[in-house]
């Protein structure tokens, strides 16, 4: 089995993966939402530890990059692991020390953003996790030339393709200043954006030919995002990864692994129109498509990214939503006529998708 659970985190990600026999999954998870919308993963937590009878164990937790509704939950969650009968073996996740291309100290210090700080106390010589433990404790990170890092874990290749140094640097000075810049501020964190229907409700066909403008946020460029293989069966984790890197190591994947499309693509930043170009939605040719927002705040997915994958993707294709709102409810309307298909979850559940 392979399946990718996008729990109810709002404006966030919270991606519960999994995969092996369906008696006895191995779990990997990706993300854990804002500190105010974790409760959903620890209710999935506690409800697979009493349908199985025994403790949990995360393969790997991928907390991909500093953004709240990325980074909060993690913080909350392992800060209550004592708590839960919860075994994190491994966890990725480049805090202050990686951007400057050196080890975490086995003791806390000062430096850096709230939440990346919090998180640091909590793996600093923890005794739970291997923190970055296959990168011997330096930043999870793409080299510029060579073969891309490839790691199985527990039968899934893991294949790394965001972030490079470079993102990593371009991180720094804003780290310094709290990410007051990348918007990562209590009470500053967001700026509330008209939904994404402010063009007008206008087809599919001239969205998909908007002007492409990249996503420009340093903290976004800082994502851990990953090609996940398993059976056969390939998922592109995006993360808020910038689609330039995503392209440029993607070209060098052994194309064997990319041929006949893969079978989902986790939408990167939300489906926001700055983050999914023409270049990445022909490369990868999903059958699944899966965005994980409420649209609040952004007023994510935009029209336009989604208007690129029906228009450049394979017939057929499958998108998916963790909720039901009115910046994505049009995709149900439309998906006869293009023929396509849409699926929702709910506040409640969220979505599974079962590849």
């Amino acid at each position: 089995m392979f399946s990718i659970h996008m729990l109810p985190a709002l404006f966030g990600d919270c991606l519960w993966v999994d995969y092996g026999k369906a008696s006895d999954p191995k779990v990997i998870l990706i993300d854990a939402g804002t500190a105010g919308t974790w409760k959903p993963l620890r209710k999935k937590t506690e409800d697979r530890i009493k349908e199985s009878g025994n403790r949990l164990e995360i393969e790997l937790f991928v907390v991909t990059h500093v953004d709240r509704d990325h980074i909060g939950g993690a913080v909350k969650f392992l800060a209550e692991l004592h708590t839960l009968d919860v075994t994190v073996k491994e966890l990725w996740f480049n805090g202050w020390h990686h951007l400057n291309r050196s080890i975490p100290p086995l003791k806390k210090d000062g430096l850096g953003a709230k939440d990346g700080e919090e998180l640091m106390a909590l793996l600093v010589d923890s005794p739970v996790v291997a923190w970055n433990g296959r990168f011997g404790r330096k930043a999870t990170v793409v080299p510029d030339a060579g073969p891309l890092p490839s790691f199985e874990v527990e039968g899934m290749v893991i294949t790394l393709l965001s972030p490079n140094q470079a993102k990593l640097d371009a991180l720094v000075p804003e780290w310094l200043d709290e990410l007051a810049k990348a918007k990562l501020m209590p009470g500053e964190a967001y700026v509330v954006k008209p939904p994404s229907d402010v063009l007008g409700k206008l087809p599919v066909q001239v969205l998909a030919g908007h002007p492409f403008e990249i996503d420009t946020a340093a903290a976004n460029g800082s994502s851990i995002a990953f090609l996940a293989t398993y059976e056969g069966k390939t998922v592109l984790f995006g993360a808020d990864a910038h689609p330039d890197i995503l392209v440029r190591n993607l070209a060098r994947v052994d194309p064997s692994l990319l041929a006949g499309g893969i079978a989902a693509l986790k939408m990167s930043h939300h489906g926001s129109k700055g983050n999914t170009n023409d270049e990445l939605v022909r490369m990868l040719s999903a059958t699944h498509y899966l965005v994980s927002t409420n649209g609040s705040i952004f007023g994510h997915p935009d029209d336009q990214a989604i208007a690129r994958v029906l228009t450049l993707g394979p017939k057929g294709m499958q998108l998916h939503f963790n909720y039901r709102e009115a910046t994505n409810s049009r995709w149900a309307e439309e998906q006869a006529a293009l023929k396509f298909k849409a699926h929702y979850g709910n506040d409640a559940e969220g979505l599974t998708v079962t590849l």
